[in-house]
């Protein structure tokens, strides 16, 4: 999983920005000028990610970061078109990108120290980015789709030959054979079905939907990546930053993603504390498959708690305590399905319940070494 660390970005950006300048400088040096009416432009491909990055990742004076990177954005906005002054901003830039270089490495290193709002905002940047990415990934798939079937449409009105059906992931392109790593069109066909409407003269309209398979796979992969960021690595940072315990930050919002991301993870997407428990994210019924709307991912952009996650949270009093160990496969599952019928759902309220029993009985029964 990506660590979400301004330091690492603005590694990347010096990283490349320093490649630039010295492919720049050994131009130079080779007595090869570069004509002064591209000067803006070149001075623009070194500079702008530069620029783009402070707007983006701000500097905040004090830290770490805006001692060492300082000097390399003053030396980018000092870069301008001109012979001598060209030359000599670009030889700045190099400099200044590669003493900053020798640096970061122990920056990103530290455990990062951070304002409230600054952790949130990387959290909401990773919230963001990620939603876009699961937004817009099946489109890849809907347009390779919609380009196989025009072809073989066309093939076949001029009585060609249809296109290879294997789609080698690897290469992304269509093969006449199955192979290692190729996966037959029918099948992104079927990844991507929401079902059809048809009308034929004199035979009616008929309609059928369905929820797409593609669906599944990338809304159940977000809700498994951002309960990892949240609770893996922004929770520990936000509570840091507020100066309590991770455990003090209760908020329903990921508490809603974890159920989800649970069901998903658990129960093979099929709602189970996701329709009985959830807050905010109210949208199963127990039992159901979990087919998610888009309009119901594009909702979680307004319901995002930033209000929630600036407020310093009271000490929250530690009355319980998880109980590690194991048991058989099949008595969980036993388990399960009596909570089932039972129309129970906190397996902790059964957990409870087993070990006041057993303290009751005094039965020790026999203790397994394996």
């Amino acid at each position: 999983m990506n660590r979400q660390s301004k330091g690492v970005r603005w590694t990347s950006v010096a990283e490349n920005t320093h490649q630039f300048c010295a492919q720049a400088s050994l131009t130079f040096q080779r007595g090869i000028d570069i004509p002064e009416d591209i000067h803006r432009e070149f001075a623009h491909v070194l500079t702008n990610p530069v620029r783009m990055a402070s707007e983006a990742d701000p500097l905040l004076p004090g830290t770490r970061l805006h001692e060492v990177l300082f000097p390399v954005v003053a030396a980018a906005e000092s870069l301008h078109a001109g012979e001598i002054s060209f030359r000599v901003g670009v030889k700045e830039l190099e400099t200044t990108t590669k003493s900053a270089l020798a640096s970061l490495p122990a920056i990103v290193s530290e455990p990062p120290t951070s304002e409230v709002h600054e952790v949130i905002d990387e959290l909401e940047r990773a919230f963001l980015l990620s939603l876009l990415t699961t937004l817009t990934a099946q489109s890849y798939v809907i347009q390779t789709v919609s380009n196989w079937e025009t072809e073989a449409q066309g093939a076949a009105k001029k009585g060609q030959p249809q296109p290879g059906r294997y789609l080698d992931v690897s290469e992304l392109e269509f093969a006449k054979a199955p192979g290692n790593g190729r996966i037959h069109i029918q099948h992104l066909i079927a990844a991507i079905d929401a079902g059809i409407a048809s009308g034929v003269a004199g035979g009616g309209f008929v309609e059928s939907t369905r929820y797409p398979e593609l669906q599944i796979v990338l809304y159940g992969q977000w809700f498994t990546y951002f309960h990892a960021i949240w609770d893996e690595q922004i929770r520990h940072r936000l509570a840091a930053a507020h100066g309590c315990k991770p455990a003090d930050i209760s908020i329903p919002f990921f508490g809603d993603v974890r159920l989800i991301r649970n069901d998903f993870v658990h129960k093979k997407g099929i709602a189970g504390k996701s329709a009985t428990s959830a807050e905010l994210l109210a949208w199963f019924k127990k039992g159901e498959p979990m087919q998610i709307a888009p309009e119901r991912m594009l909702s979680l952009i307004r319901l995002f708690p930033r209000a929630d996650l600036e407020k310093t949270p009271a000490p929250r009093e530690r009355t319980r305590q998880a109980v590690g160990g194991s048991i058989p496969i099949e008595l969980d599952e036993q388990v399960g399905k009596r909570m089932d019928q039972l129309g129970i759902s906190d397996r902790n309220q059964v957990m409870e319940q087993a070990l006041q029993m057993w303290l009751g009985d005094g039965v020790i029964g026999t203790v397994r070494t394996d």
